[in-house]
């Protein structure tokens, strides 16, 4: 697995704590929209997506999460070590989602066809329901709001 190695300057985008990747990383990357890359930097290993800039460079995103177990502040010059990940970052599907999509054969087809992260947001959203309740309902409701989604996508393409 290739690795590429730079150094560089934490710099505000609107309220994103960015560094700009140098375009050679394009040399080990390829030329795509969006590459998943894992890291470190300031001997903290993170993970995250890089996106392309008008000016082919790629823009790496620090999180706060990542700003704080790396004490990382703006102007900072940091040396990082990157390269492409490629483990699943589908989060795993609760066992009641599936058996509930199971039932709706519609249902699952709608949801099988949508984007990543349409389908992680569906997963996230459930997941995060704190009472059985509330999980009973989300559940209920992202049979309707699976196909809403489905049917706006094809409605897009037509």
């Amino acid at each position: 697995m290739a690795t590429f190695t730079f150094s560089a300057v934490v710099q505000m985008m609107g309220s994103w704590f960015v560094t700009l990747v140098p375009s050679e990383a394009k040399d080990v990357f390829g030329k795509r929209p969006h590459v998943p890359i894992c890291g470190v930097v300031n001997g903290i290993e993170f993970s995250t997506t890089l996106s392309p800039t008008r000016g082919g460079q790629y823009l790496l995103v620090l999180n706060k999460d990542l700003r704080k177990r790396a004490f990382i502040s703006q102007g900072d010059e940091l040396d990082f070590v990157i390269e492409e990940d490629f483990r699943s970052r589908e989060p795993e599907m609760p066992e009641d989602f599936a058996l509930v999509l199971a039932d709706y054969p519609d249902v699952k087809a709608a949801f099988d066809g949508l984007q990543q992260s349409a389908k992680k947001y569906f997963i996230l959203w459930i997941n995060a329901a704190k009472t059985v309740d509330t999980r009973e309902k989300r559940l209920a409701e992202s049979l309707d709001k699976i196909l809403d989604m489905a049917r706006r996508r094809t409605r897009k393409k037509n």
